[in-house]
């Protein structure tokens, strides 16, 4: 199992993921379908075509509410799952999907914050993709880096068992121009006819 920054972000963000009741819920009825649909020698192939599949899968928690409530849950949770798939698809690579916009890097955080006036937003899209740069310290195991910051002191990569932000922060503001980031907005339009 690799354990490099990316790794480490990617375990965030389905931490996250399934930190939510909603996807709790939904998983307990999602789970089954996607083992079923993958078979027990899945490969890659029945991977990515998992994702034919995803909104038949969405669709299997559907209730009849079209409330604001039951509205709001339902794109939370299409949301999560297709962060989840794309996650899954991405395992062993530099590239990220998170929903959740605390855990992206401060650097980037900051990049995309807007000031109008006094007032800060950065309004979170659906998804953010992060691409991490293809350097060595992207690329390699968190425990076997040794990186300085700015004062020549070293930033651990782990503090009590857990990623330090701080490590990552650091070479985000390091290597700022090497990261790609993309921001989904997954719609939903629902059109009504009158005749």
């Amino acid at each position: 199992m690799y354990n490099t920054i990316p790794d480490q972000f990617r375990k965030l963000a389905i931490e996250n993921i399934f930190s939510t009741n909603t996807f709790q819920t939904c998983w307990q009825t999602w789970q089954p379908e996607i083992l079923r649909l993958l078979g027990n020698n899945y490969g890659e192939n029945q991977i990515i075509n998992l994702g034919d599949h995803l909104s038949d899968i969405f669709k299997s928690t559907g209730g009849s509410g079209r409330g604001q409530g039951e509205l709001s849950a339902g794109g939370t949770a299409w949301e999560s799952l297709v962060c989840w798939y794309i996650n899954l698809c991405t395992v062993g690579s530099r590239i990220v999907a998170v929903k959740k916009m605390s855990i992206v890097p401060k650097p980037i955080q900051h990049a995309i914050t807007i000031n109008y006036g006094n007032f800060a937003c950065n309004t979170e899209s659906d998804i953010t993709i992060i691409i991490f740069p293809d350097l060595h310290e992207y690329n390699t195991n968190i425990e076997d880096l040794n990186i300085l910051n700015f004062n020549g002191t070293a930033i651990p990569s782990i503090i009590k068992n857990k990623f330090n932000f701080e490590f990552s922060n650091y070479l985000t503001e390091r290597d700022f121009h090497q990261f790609e980031i993309f921001w989904f907005a997954i719609i939903s339009i629902q059109i009504k006819l009158r005749l």
